[in-house]
This record gives structure tokens, sequence and C-alpha cells, in this order.
């Protein structure tokens, strides 16, 4: 269990740290700023190589050759190009000696002119200066120096990032960028964040208990999950012809309409039941514009490819933005105006989605009665991938649903075993083997991670009266505070993976990380049992230590998660593969957080932020311990579940096109097939 701010609702790495940023599989990530090569200079000039060469310097022109070196001193009068040659050179030597603070120092000689003729690169105050020596004649010319310092860096970086945005607008087109400001930066970035931030404190209100409020945010999450069957029906119903737009629209009114209701409401007119319902609409509203956008950029890739890497620069980087900027806020918007303000905050940028929505930012064209019947063919072709895709949404249906009618944590467990015993025989039936054991990983290490988030929430931020012996974190520092260390120290931990990590190989990478994040989280014994305190280490400083180590390596973890998942999708199927593996890694996140219930209920740890609880805690070191030791399991499993290649290696190399080649069920059809052939007519 790391420390920090709520996770994101996909949950993509620790449940308490800011969604993390990946780079493109398999490629470092693209930095915002002007293109590889480029000097940057604000008043950058082309390169004299490119144009005709300069005449020599006994033909060089009359001062108008260097318009914007003497405009500089036209303000003063006159400007230095009026009057004659002696008139001129009082304004040249003024104009010479302002510059003497800032200039370096040139001596006249014929190399000068021979550079310029080679046509080296020179800014236009040395151009200027030059010129001027030559009319005035004199061996001392003082050429200014280019504005240097934090100044210039940040001219430079403004001046880099507008011709990279430029250059993507001309690429991809304005529509597209749009498109994903709403649905990447505003939705995923800043609403996601707002919303995962404030969620428990919005529960603490009802004065649940910790194992029931895991269970409601669980289910509240859970719309991710239905990202297969979102795509799948927007391939095969298209409304008004159109498979995108509209579902969008349908979306972002439901999320929209579901904030107004939580940030309008109180807790003494509504239940928490019905906030678990709002939160899941919103988290539809996000899920089902996130899958679309992606198809949609997507397609994009597939035919400018070279602009790639900037295009993910540009969604990624808005979204981290987007977290720090909501990050920055919540807590102070959670101590003065209290948590329902916070979803008040959301519903501009919730709204924000339908703009680009309504004006068919997705540029799609109304498709024709035959061709939504070719599509509906070709999806339904692939008969294996529609049965898994109704399956993660009935098995996550069914996990939602037991949260909510049933309160024994009995029966969520006997549910949640019960879905995993059908859903990893299912994909290692219906799919290739290498896709289905690296899923098998991936889902066990989610399922065994118990979740004891409710808990702890209540062990930070109980106060004097409740939990004497507790942190008393507040809401700032539980959420801003923890939040921007979470989120700073998880792009650090991108930043040395991108640069020393990425050609590691999977399972030498994975069984590091595995081992490290392990032995780290047992530093969370040591503050429930608070022995920091006896070791004379205070409560924020022992938590911004674990942080810090902890979210950097849970980010090298997950860095090969993304990339090997990627790699594992079928040419011409990426979406709706990658769609089918994360609803079901979602599923594996509901289990652990359902598991982790029964185990607290278990353990007798109930905390409900109610006065005089702190014996509620006596046992959380001990869920704690378990939930850390639990996904060691896992370790042993990963050289019979992870290949051994490189993260730059393929890993479908028979039949790349395929997601079910050599999986059981088509060697069991090929044997039939050929039996049936062999039998005489």
């Amino acid at each position: 269990p790391a420390l920090g701010a709520p996770a994101a609702a996909d949950r993509g790495a620790s449940k308490f740290a800011p969604a993390p940023v990946p780079p493109i599989p398999g490629q470092p990530p693209a930095k915002l700023g002007p293109p590889p090569g480029a000097s940057g200079a604000i008043l950058q000039r082309r390169s004299l190589t490119e144009a005709p060469a300069p005449a020599p310097a006994a033909a060089l022109p009359a001062p108008a050759c260097v318009p914007e070196f003497f405009a500089l001193s036209d303000r003063e009068g006159g400007g230095a190009c009026s009057g004659s040659e002696p008139e001129r050179e009082p304004k040249l030597q003024q104009r010479r000696e302002a510059w003497l603070s800032e200039s370096s120092v040139h001596t006249s000689s014929d190399s000068e002119a021979a550079a310029l003729r080679r046509g080296s690169l020179q800014s236009s105050y040395g151009v200027a200066a030059t010129a001027a020596k030559r009319l005035s004649n004199k061996k001392p010319v003082f050429v200014p120096a280019a504005p240097e310092g934090g100044l210039k860096a940040f001219l430079d970086t403004l001046v880099g990032f507008a011709r990279w945005f430029g250059e993507l607008e001309n690429t991809y087109g304005s529509n597209l960028l749009w498109l994903l400001f709403a649905s990447q930066h505003l939705l995923k970035g800043v609403v996601q964040q707002l919303q995962a931030s404030s969620v428990m404190w919005l529960f603490m209100e009802y004065r649940l208990s910790g194992p029931q409020m895991q269970i409601f945010i669980s289910v509240a999450s859970s719309a991710w999950a239905l990202k297969p069957l979102i795509g799948a029906m927007s391939d095969i119903v298209p409304i008004w012809g159109l498979r995108r737009g509209p579902y969008c629209v349908l979306a972002s009114l439901v999320g929209v309409g579901c904030t107004m209701l939580i940030g309008l409401s109180t807790a003494s007119d509504s239940t928490a039941e019905f906030m678990v319902l709002c939160l899941w609409g919103q988290t539809l509203q996000v899920a089902t514009c996130d899958l679309l956008t992606e198809a949609r950029y997507s397609e994009h890739l597939t035919e400018r490819p070279e602009y790639g890497p900037d295009l993910m620069a540009y969604v990624w980087g808005g979204i981290s933005v987007g977290n720090l900027a909501a990050i920055a806020v919540v807590g102070w918007i959670i101590t003065h105006l209290g948590s329902r303000f916070v979803y008040m905050a959301c519903i501009v940028p919730c709204a924000a989605m339908l703009v680009p929505a309504l004006s068919n930012y997705f540029e799609e064209q109304e498709l024709t009665r035959a061709e939504v019947a070719n599509l509906r063919q070709t999806f339904l072709n692939q008969g294996e991938i529609v049965f898994l895709c109704g399956l993660v949404t009935v098995a996550s249906v069914f996990l939602s649903l037991q949260g909510m009618l049933f309160e024994s944590k009995m029966v969520l467990f006997a549910a949640s075993v019960l879905v995993m015993a059908v859903l990893l025989p299912a994909f290692h039936i219906l799919l290739r083997p290498e896709i289905a054991k690296v899923n098998m990983f991936f889902v066990l290490q989610s399922a065994l991670s118990l979740s004891i988030g409710g808990a702890t929430f209540y062990f930070y931020t109980d106060q004097e009266e409740q939990f004497p012996e507790g942190p008393h974190f507040s809401a700032a520092f539980f959420t801003t505070g923890l939040g921007l260390i979470a989120c700073v120290m998880s792009l650090l931990g991108l930043a040395v993976y991108t640069r020393y990590m990425k050609h590691w190989s999977y399972r030498g990478l994975l069984m590091m990380t595995n081992v490290a994040v392990t032995l780290l989280s047992l530093l969370d014994v040591v503050l429930f049992r608070r022995w920091n305190r006896a070791l004379g280490i205070g409560d924020p400083l022992f938590v911004f230590g674990s942080s810090v180590c902890t979210v950097v390596i849970r980010q090298w973890q997950w860095m090969p998660a993304v990339v090997i998942m990627s790699q594992l999708c079928p040419a011409g199927m990426q979406a709706t593969m990658y769609a089918l593996l994360a609803g079901c890694s979602t599923v594996g996140n509901q289990v652990a957080d359902y598991l982790g219930a029964y185990m607290l209920d278990t353990y007798g740890v109930h905390p409900s932020g109610a006065d005089g609880e702190g014996h509620q805690f006596d046992n959380l070191w001990k869920a704690s311990a378990t939930s850390t030791l639990l996904p060691g399991i896992t370790i042993a499993l990963i050289p019979l579940l992870i290949p051994q290649a490189r993260q730059t290696d393929r890993l479908l190399l028979d039949d790349p096109g395929s997601a079910t080649s050599g999986s059981p069920y088509s060697r069991f059809c090929a044997a039939a097939a050929g039996r049936r052939e062999g039998q005489p007519h």
C-alpha cells in the first residue's frame, strides 16, 4: 500500500499515487521544446549557407542592408541610417558604448569577411555590428552577445514549444489537438485526479467503515472495465451513421449530470449508494471519451507515424500538467470549501468535451448501411475476442452488483474467487499462449495486492479525538503534499527508466522491481506499529521518505507492463485487444478491493472516523504485512509467465495479426476440422 493522494480511477500504478505518464511503448518519451538540433535562438536567422553568398566587404551596400540593427536606434530620433557619413558616426559610436556592458570585443580582420562569405550563422546583433564596423572603419567593434541566463532559456522554450506545436497542428490538424485537450488533458488529467483525490473525503461524510468505503470506490471505478463493451458498441451500432461523436455526447451528458448531482447534494439529502451511482456515471464519461479519442489518434498515428512520439508527448504531457494542477488545488478546496465543491469545480471541464464532440472534431463521415454491415461482420468474425469482451463485462457487472447488494464480506470473497476461477482459464483457452500467460501474471499480481486503502485513509487523517496516537494529517497535506511528492517522484522514475532501463529484459526488470517494492512496502508495518516514533522519526518525515522510494520503484514496475501489453496487441486490432486486457486488469483490481475488505473484516479493522476509534487500528499492521507479502507469490511465476526477451524485442513472431493463433481452442478446432476432412463422404 503506497502512500499519497488517492489514485486515478484506472489505477494504472500505485493506489495512492497520481497516474504515471507512460512513454511510447519501446521508445523514450518525446520532449517538449524545439526539435532536435535546433539552436533555439529567439531571433534566430536561417543559416547563411541557405541563401546566396554575400558580397565581398568592399561591395557591401549602405547601412540599409541591416535594418533590424538600425531600427533599434530609430526610436531615439533620426535613426542611425539617416544623415551623411559624418552624421552617422556619432550615433553608431553612442550605440556601441550603450552595449559595452553586455558585449564581447572583436578586432577587425579579414577573417570576419571570410567567415561571413562562408555563411556562418551569426545573430542579428553580430551582423549589424560587423556592418557598422566596416562603415566606421574603426578597429575595435563591440558585438553584443545574445541574451543569456534564465530569461533566454525561458524564451527559447516558448519559441521552441510554439514551433513544435505548430508542426503538430500542421501534421494532424487543430481538430484533433482540441479533441485531445478536452478528453485527455481536462477529463483524464484534471477531472479524474480531482475526483480520485476527494472521493474518500466525500464518503467520510457518510461515516462509512474502511472496508465498505473501498468496496464502494471499487464499484464506482468499475466503468473502466466496460471499455471493451463500449468499443464493440461504437463499432457495430453507430448512431446516425457515426461511431464516436454521438457516444461521447451521450456519455458527457451523463457525466455532467452526475457531477452536478454530487456537487449540489449534501450528506443529509442523499445516500452513499446514490453517490456511488453518480461517481460511476462520471467515470463512464471519462472511460468512454478516453477510449474513443484513443481510437481516433491511433488512426492518425497510422497515417503519419513520423510525428507519433510528438503527439504522444502532447497527450501525456498535458495529462501530467492536469494532474499537477488538480493536486495543487484539491487540498485547499477540501479544507476551505468542502469535498463537494471539488465536484462543482469539475462541471466546466466535464462539459468542455461536448464542444468538440458536437462540432464533429472526430471528422467522421456518415457510414452507409453497407459499410455498417461490413464493420459488424469484421468484428463478429473475431468470435473468441467478442466472447472475452462479453465475459469481462459480465464479470465486472457481477462484482459491482455484489458490492452494492450485499454487506457480507464473505459473500464478496466468494464472488471474487468465482470470477477469477472463470476469467483466467477462459483467457488461457481462447487466446494464444504468449498473450494469455502475460495477462495471467498481471491479473494475479493485481488481485493478490489486497487493498487496505479504506482503513489507511482513516489511520492517516483521524484527528486527536478520534485516534490520539495517529499521524493526524490534514486534508491539504494528505492530498496536495503527498500527492505532489508522488507525482514528482513518478516523473523522476519515468526519466530514470527511459535513460537506463528501457533495454532491460522483462524478467530482470520485473524481478528486481517486485522484490524491491515488497521490501519497501514492509516499512508500512513500522509506521502502523508506531515504531518510527520510538526511533525518533516523525510521521511526516517517515511517510515522505517511504513515498519517495516506493513511488519511483513502482513506476519502474509499471512501465514494462505498459510496454509488454502494447507489444502483445496483434496488428490491426490494437485498440480492441488493449481495451480487453485493460478491462481484465480492472476486474483484477476489483477483486483486490473485495478480498482486501474481507481481510480487514477478518482482522477486525473497521475505522469510520468515530471518536475514540484508536483500537480499530491494532491489527492494521497485520493486514499491511499480508497485502505486502501475498503478491510475492507472483515473483516465483515470472520465469513461467513472462517471456525471456528485451523490451525492444518483438513478441508475436508467428502470425502477428492473430490473437488466437496456437490457442488450445484453435488447435482443437483445427484438429476437429482435420478429422472431418479425413472422413469419407
